[in-house]
């Protein structure tokens, strides 16, 4: 059975009198077994490989049925708090529930900024982004993102999810960065695919409220060359 790569690539354009433009491309790579694509990426299966110059690869769980995702482990902060979070090529932003989070499943990772010390406020000033949320706290900037496909059975049933956002560093495999990241304190009950796993890792797009992106985060932290990832999956394990 084949095994297929997809190797994600954003690559920055530019015209004249006009911002940078980042743009998503999809190049898989087809292997006549999976033998001959660990040989070549020296990978186990499944992972998520960002290449750069430490060669990296983080163990990624899920399935495309019943759960509907893939995801990774990553830990935020100085005390490195673990959570599960669905590797996401539709977004840019960092999500995780927080300890007071209204609506999470009980059973996830919470986020508790008390056990950090190196996480910051990221506040409503001219110098970042907000989105023009700052409508409960006037000084802390916030978020609220509104999902489909979140209920399984009713896959064009929006689900959302609202809360505070903070910078803060966090690793993944042996990368380390800072990035932004929204807290969930509110989140609709009935969110499915986060009652299993506690968050979401966005990885297209350019900056998440002003920063950038993880990925990007790690790039501009000297972790990788490129923002560049690859999904590995061995072709008799997808189901």
């Amino acid at each position: 059975m084949l095994a297929f790569v997809a190797v994600i690539a954003l690559a920055a354009t530019s015209a004249a009198r006009a911002t940078a433009v980042h743009s998503l491309r999809m190049e898989p790579a087809r292997f006549g077994n999976a033998h001959e694509a660990r040989a070549f990426f020296g990978l186990k299966w499944p992972r998520v490989h960002p290449f750069g110059g430490k060669n990296v690869s983080v163990p990624l769980a899920g399935s495309i049925y019943p759960l509907g995702i893939y995801y990774v482990s990553i830990g935020i902060g100085s005390s490195n708090q673990q959570f599960k979070v669905a590797v996401d090529t539709g977004s840019g932003t960092l999500i995780v529930p927080g300890k007071q989070c209204d609506g999470c499943s009980e059973t996830a990772n919470k986020f508790d900024p008390a056990l950090s010390t190196s996480v910051q406020k990221l506040s409503c000033s001219s110098s970042n982004e907000c989105y023009n949320r700052c409508f409960f706290s006037h000084t802390q900037c916030e978020f609220q993102n509104t999902y489909q496909t979140c209920v399984l059975n009713h896959p064009t049933e929006p689900c959302t999810i609202s809360g505070p956002v903070w910078r803060d560093t966090f690793t993944l495999g042996g990368l380390r960065a800072t990035s932004t990241f929204g807290e969930i304190t509110e989140q609709t009950k009935d969110f499915q695919q986060l009652a299993v796993i506690d968050g979401i890792l966005g990885m297209t797009g350019s900056t998440s409220f002003g920063d950038p992106i993880p990925l990007f985060a790690l790039q501009k932290a000297g972790q990788i060359d490129e923002p560049v990832f690859a999904f590995c999956f061995n072709g008799d394990r997808l189901r």
